[in-house]
């Protein structure tokens, strides 16, 4: 229901020049939406658990960590390119 939620916002969207969003909403969108989130959160739910089976205790950590990693080459390009420091 979530994931139905999220597509049919996401085909309402649009961009500072009034473009949509999705450039092609539908059904064929809503369910690939819906496929993929619920995807991701299977994925999620099975790295957990196997991160949690091995031992590691702060499994929220690692997860939060490994965002914040995947998250800081973008971060860093982004700061410099506004600040103008290269």
């Amino acid at each position: 229901m979530q994931g139905l939620g999220i597509s049919l916002g996401l085909e309402s969207m649009q961009k500072s020049d009034w473009a949509l969003v999705v450039p092609d909403p539908g059904w064929s969108f809503r369910l690939m939406t819906v496929l993929t989130l619920t995807a991701g959160t299977a994925f999620n739910h099975v790295a957990w658990e196997q991160i949690t089976e091995r031992g590691y205790r702060q499994c929220i950590s690692l997860i939060i960590f490994a965002g914040i990693v995947a998250r800081l080459p973008s971060a860093i390009v982004k700061h410099f390119s506004v600040n103008g420091d290269w």
